[in-house]
């Protein structure tokens, strides 16, 4: 619940269902028109969001490699401003920037002759396995991805220009993977808001934008907090549950230590009365009783 996801899941909005086919045209339109909400201090948008698990893999290759060889990594899709959004810090190099020729090259062009090399950006467990031993290393580095058909020898040309921190974006329970952020504007699944203020307000007035212009569809969010949240309902479950049964575990352990003292008391009764003629205080008589049973429960505990 504790540890740094490596971004900041704090006042984050999280859109869902722009994957449907009303939509597709409206990304941009919904992306500015959700930047001009008061408190909203940034937007983006990308193919997956903080608790939702992806499993999109790509096969890169370094050029040194044969091309018959190829390092799996994990395929982010994202927007502009998606590191800026979700706070996450650069190593090195620089985030993706509009004035900047970083969008992938398409398919076609590349076929046609006309490709370019393509920015990227990768984590720091994707850097170590292509062999960079730091992050500024890796900058201006060139990487390759096959994107032809059957017996095509086509490639797209990636050029790094940034290194992230490892983000714990999936759960916890699975290891970081070592992962590229792709720029890829069109057809993405969520847009992601940062604010600030009432989150109440902010998910009112982004429920407006979207029934005004995608009516047809409905209007689907929630908080990067509790979508984090909702993957440990299991572990939390199980943490009631054993706490409940150790308390009464220890409950009934208790009732045995009661008992114990009154059969104790009781069959010593004579002998604690003696004891009181005699001058004994009550706490020299609760210690006569007591101390010969608990010294095996203290070695217990």
């Amino acid at each position: 619940k504790n540890i740094d996801l490596g971004f900041n899941k704090e006042n984050l909005l999280v859109i869902d269902n722009l994957y449907r086919e009303a939509a597709r045209d409206k990304i941009e339109l919904l992306l500015n028109e959700y930047r001009r909400i008061p408190n909203v201090t940034m937007a983006t948008s990308s193919n997956d969001a903080p608790g939702v698990a992806t499993e999109n893999n790509t096969g890169l290759r370094t050029p040194d490699m044969p091309e018959t060889e190829t390092l799996l990594i994990g395929n982010r899709v994202v927007n502009y401003e998606y590191f800026e959004t979700y706070q996450i810090p650069l190593l090195a190099g620089r985030t993706y920037d509009r004035n900047m020729n970083d969008e992938r090259a398409k398919t076609e062009d590349v076929r046609a002759g006309n490709g370019f090399p393509s920015s990227l950006i990768i984590n720091e467990t994707a850097m170590r396995k292509f062999g960079f031993s730091s992050p500024d290393e890796a900058i201006e580095k060139t990487i390759y991805r096959g994107i032809g058909d059957d017996g095509e020898s086509l490639y797209l040309e990636y050029r790094i220009i940034g290194i992230v921190p490892d983000v714990h974006l999936d759960t916890l329970k699975k290891e970081i993977r070592p992962e590229m952020f792709e720029l890829i504007p069109e057809n993405p699944q969520f847009i992601t808001v940062r604010f600030t203020g009432s989150a109440l307000e902010i998910a009112e007035q982004a429920r407006t934008i979207w029934e005004r212009e995608i009516p047809s569809i409905p209007f689907k969010y929630d908080h990067a907090v509790e979508q984090l949240a909702e993957q440990y309902e299991k572990e939390k479950g199980e943490m009631t549950m054993f706490a409940t049964f150790s308390a009464l575990a220890i409950m009934i352990a208790c009732l045995g230590l009661y008992g114990l003292a009154s059969f104790t008391a009781e069959r010593r009764t004579k002998e604690i009365g003696v004891r009181k003629v005699m001058g004994a205080t009550v706490f020299d008589i609760v210690k006569l009783l007591v101390w010969q049973f608990s010294k095996p429960v203290v070695i217990a505990n």
